[in-house]
Formats: C-alpha cells, structure tokens, sequence
C-alpha cells in the first residue's frame, strides 16, 4: 500500500488521474473519500515537463536496490 501525506495529513493512494492537454498537464493522487475541488495531492504543468518529473522519480525507483 502507498501511503503518501497531503494537505490534510496521511492517506492512503487509491488512484491517480492524468487530464489536460499538451500545455497543461495534470496529475492528481486521490485517497479513497471524496475531495470537493482538489485532490490531496496535485501536479500541474506543461506535458513535458510533468513527463521529466516523472521519468525522474521512476529512474529513482528503479535505482532502489
């Protein structure tokens, strides 16, 4: 289980999102209640640049022995 601490404290992931387009790209973690207009946890940017995140943390990951 991933747990992960966002602006109400820890939760547990249950599912992410992917939405927008090239130029805006967001990236919400979602616990399992509800949220009213936020996720817990939410990346916005440019495509690209929210593929380096993460293509960086996976790089990261997959370092771990």
């Amino acid at each position: 289980m991933i747990e992960c601490r966002g602006r109400n404290g820890w939760f547990n992931f249950k599912e992410s999102f992917v939405e927008g387009a090239a130029g805006d790209a967001r990236i919400g973690l979602l616990s399992r209640q509800g949220y009213r207009n936020v996720p817990p946890i939410y990346f916005s940017g440019p495509k690209g640049e929210m593929e380096a995140l993460l293509l960086d943390l996976l790089g990261k990951v997959r370092a771990l022995p």
